[in-house]
């Protein structure tokens, strides 16, 4: 079962992985009460990719025009799926965009990190130069800073972005695996110009044989607010098609 973006940021939350402050939407009369500072972008929250190519996802400047970009997304359908939230998020400027992944090999059944330096919309969909620019590292042994760091490694990372954006493979991975999750992706990870990262766009894939052992993704599941036909399942090393969002 694919989490809504706004769910699977607050997982991001508990597992201290950098996300922008945010407000839930649900009807356009919210932005007048709107918390955050303009600019922000408006995203709809529905399961499918390429959000920002069908018009779902919205800079807006002041609450005028947030009111009304809000009322067209609502009735906007993605992939025959409605939108029953809006995401309010600041907007963030950003000097470079990663894209990171945790998923289960299901051949091997062994974790798998996976990462490219070229995140939002340069790593989209199945093809195969898509996934060339994946680098890959398989979990075959017990879970150590060792792995995360070999991922950014291969990325071709250097300098503090190592430290840094090991540190969040390492908080996907440990959300990964006490969750039981099917996949934990970052798709961008933005680098601001001070070397800042931010989980700008995530989504999460929960097991529907562990929801059991979860009641806290049990409860997200059941109150997922969109409606509409479930999007196609993806290769599992395919990236999550993604509209860049900031």
């Amino acid at each position: 079962m694919d989490l809504l973006e706004y769910q699977a940021k607050a997982l991001f939350r508990q597992m201290a992985i950098p996300v922008l402050p945010s407000q839930q939407i649900d009807n356009p009369a919210d932005l007048k009460g709107l918390k955050i500072p303009y600019p922000v972008v408006l995203k709809s929250q529905v399961r499918a990719g390429g959000r920002g190519r069908a018009g779902g996802i919205k800079f807006v400047e002041n609450t005028i025009d947030a009111v009304a970009a809000a009322q067209t997304i609502f009735n906007l359908p993605i992939e025959s799926e409605y939108p029953q939230v809006l995401l309010a998020e600041a907007k963030y400027n950003t000097d470079q965009e990663l894209y990171l992944a945790v998923l289960l090999d299901p051949v091997a059944r062994r974790p798998v990190l996976l990462g490219s330096k070229q995140g939002g919309m340069n790593v989209e969909g199945t093809n195969a130069e898509s996934c060339s620019k994946l680098q890959q590292v398989v979990v075959d042994q017990d879970f150590s800073p060792f792995y995360a760091r070999r991922l950014t490694l291969k990325m071709g990372l250097q300098g503090d972005l190592i430290q840094s954006v090991s540190t969040i493979v390492e908080k996907m991975y440990r959300l990964f695996v006490e969750k039981d999750l099917d996949l934990v992706e970052i798709n961008p990870l933005g680098i601001s110009p001070t070397g800042e990262v931010m989980a700008l766009d995530g989504k999460v894939s929960a097991n529907d044989d562990a929801l059991g052992r979860h009641p806290d993704l049990a409860e997200l599941t059941s109150k997922r607010q969109s409606s509409g036909l479930p999007g196609e399942r993806r290769s599992p090393y395919a990236p999550a098609s993604r509209q860049n969002s900031h």
